[in-house]
This record gives structure tokens, sequence and C-alpha cells, in this order.
């Protein structure tokens, strides 16, 4: 069957400054990697909706469109009488009296999308392809193992990313085609740690290469490439999409975690098997739970490291989780990062004084208020008598 990729293009700006979809990545005087935010990529677009027939034929499309840095892909579809020859808007509902420009398909495509993942010792420079098996063996049920797939690294990786962690795409080519519904449905009863905000009709799909700006050169030989395995087709189990079930799965990656709230009943959810929600599910969630409502000040990032390690070591684990990956995950390099990230988000924040600060104690203040209280009242009665 043939399915489709509807890829869009930035425009450059008023100015002629070009936009780009991806991250650009230069060196430091002294000798550091360092990565741009990404830019904005604009509100009208290119639009190419490209055919592609299996696996093979959606890497060759990815690999070729990811070399130039305006590129992005979205799952839906341009809409019946819009212009597609003229620069269209990246949305999927109307606006200011503008009818929607794109509409969901069913795709037999989907990407999968790891944001700073822990993973093992593993080398990028020869050999990408032992830590994308690693993050499917860990992060994806058994139905994905044997599973061709096309993998893209991210900016980060053999740069700015820390060492023992990987953000990656895994693109699969389903056995039919799919809603964004079923697939939210789906992760979140049977991959929680997966980000499901990519199920969504014009999310954007970042494919484009990292741009290095000169002196600065990619140490990696590849960012993206195909891992052939024994099937080239991935196959899903039917998915109840009811209301019930859509309920059920709202939110980003949160999983079982987010049915729960506090630290011990979310760090009750570590590990493998029915019911749990692994590692790199549980461990943000809970500590962003123990920061939740805390000014900074209060927070105590060892006590929470300990706590979070206790819990690694009595969890159950699959036979197919490495010592090292435990050890990464309990690792100073890893919950650290955890917890500065989530003071950023839900922290209380401190908030500048709006008046000097007091410089007489309580009971002072005290004794100088009712004095001034019994020489107000003395006053007007001495005023009054007269």
């Amino acid at each position: 069957m043939t399915d489709h990729l509807s890829i869009l293009r930035t425009q450059p700006t008023a100015f002629g400054r070009n936009r780009h979809a991806t991250k650009t990545i230069s060196i430091a005087n002294n000798g550091t990697w360092l990565k741009s935010k990404q830019s904005k990529t604009g509100i009208l677009f290119r639009h190419k909706s490209v055919p592609v027939n299996n696996i093979h034929g959606l890497y060759e499309v990815l690999q070729r469109e990811s070399r130039d840095p305006t590129a992005f892909v979205i799952r839906g579809k341009l809409k019946d009488g819009v212009d597609g020859a003229k620069p269209v808007y990246r949305r999927s509902g109307e606006q200011h009296g503008d009818t929607a420009h794109f509409e969901e398909v069913p795709r037999q495509w989907m990407m999968i999308d790891f944001d700073e993942v822990p993973v093992g010792d593993v080398d990028l420079f020869d050999v990408p392809e032992s830590a994308v098996e690693e993050i499917i063996d860990i992060h994806l049920p058994s139905m994905f193992h044997d599973v061709s797939c096309v993998w893209q690294l991210s900016s980060g990786a053999g740069t700015t990313d820390i060492e023992g962690v990987l953000s990656l795409h895994i693109w699969f080519w389903l056995d039919r085609p799919m809603v964004n519904d079923e697939l939210k449905v789906f992760h979140a009863n049977h991959a929680p740690s997966v980000d499901r905000t990519l199920f969504q009709t014009v999310q954007q799909h970042f494919i484009a290469a990292p741009v290095f700006k000169p002196p600065a050169i990619d140490p990696l030989p590849r960012r993206i490439g195909i891992m052939q395995r024994e099937f080239d087709v991935l196959t899903l189990p039917h998915v109840d999409i009811s209301a019930k079930a859509l309920r059920e799965s709202s939110g980003t990656h949160t999983g079982l975690t987010g049915s729960v709230r506090g630290l011990e009943a979310k760090l009750g959810l570590m590990g493998d098997g029915e019911g749990l929600s692994g590692f790199n599910g549980v461990i943000p969630a809970a500590v962003s739970s123990y920061v939740c409502k805390r000014f900074p000040q209060e927070i105590d990032a060892e006590a929470i490291k300990d706590r979070v390690r206790d819990a690694i070591k009595v969890a159950p684990c699959r036979s197919s989780r490495s010592q090292s990956y435990l050890n990464l995950v309990a690792s100073d390099g890893y919950l650290d990062p955890c917890i500065r990230t989530a003071t950023v988000k839900f922290a209380l924040k401190n908030v500048t004084p709006l008046f000097p600060a007091p410089t007489i104690s309580s009971s002072e203040a005290r004794a100088g208020l009712s004095g001034h209280i019994v020489s107000a009242v003395s006053h007007e009665i001495s005023r009054l008598a007269a």
C-alpha cells in the first residue's frame, strides 16, 4: 500500500534570513560544543507530499530530506481545495475565519521520539545501531524487537549530550494505517515512556541534520540509517479508542505515573513487569513530584537522589536490563539534570520582596505598636475631656 509523507519547508524571514528546522552546532573558544536553541519556524510553509511504500522507501526519503535544514514532516494531509503551490499554514483547525489547511488521515508510518534516555557503553561513531537496539529492547515491547526501523540521532548526539544519555528518533512501517488516537492509546498502555505529543495532525517531526558552524564539523559519520531485522512491518494489536481509553491516555508520556500522586507512589511504579513503568519513565516524574510546590532552597538534592537509588536497587528488572543501565540511571550525571529540569519547571519561584526586611524583632515591634496605641488613645481622651 502506498502512503505519503507530508514534508513542509520553512520560509525565509522578511529580511531574507533562513529559518532552520534544526539546531546549529558550534565550538566555543575553550573547545566545548555549543548548541543553539530551536529557532522559530514561522507560520507559512512550502508543502510537498512524497509517496512511500515500505520501510526502505521511507528511509530513502528521510535520508534525502534530512540534508535540507528547512525540512520537517507532519502526519496530516493537505485538505482538498487548498492550493499546495502557495505557502500554507500548519494548522488543522479554523483560525481568524480561515479554514484549516491540513486534516488527519490514517498513516502507515510512525515516528517515536526518545529524549535523553540512558544508554550503556555504546559506540556512536562505529556502531550507532547498538544504541538503537538497546533503546528498543528496553523501552519498547517485544513486538518491536525484530522489526526493521529507520533511526536518526539528535543534534546533541556526539556533541552536547552528556555522557550516558541519548536522544534519537526511530521510524517504523506499520501493517495497516492507524490514526493518532490509536497510537496514543497503544503507547500509553504498552510503552508509557514514549512521548505521545507526536501523534497529532500537524505536530512537527524534525528530520533535518544539525547545521555545523565552521570551524565545527560533525564528529559522527552517520546520523541516519536503517536497521534491517527479521520483519519489515510492525504489527500492533487492535486498539480501543473509546472515550474512556482516550481519557486514560491523555498527556504526553506520563503513562501509569500520571495516575498516582506523590514521590513514593510514583517510585512504586518503578521497574519491569505488569503494572510498572520502567525506569526512565518513572524517575523524572518522581523527582518532579518531590520538587513541586517547594522553593529551590528547600529542595534537598542529595536526599532525593538517595531515595531514588534505594528504589532502583529493589525494583524488579527484566533480564535484558544491564547493570550498566541501572548504574547510569542512579548516577549523578543522570539524576542531577533531572532535578535541575524539574526545579525549573515545577518548583515555586522566589519573589523579590517589595519592602525592605525588618530591622527589629517581633517582640520589639509589638511593644512599639502597643506604645503607639496607648499614646493615641490617651491623646483622644484628653481631647474629648477638654
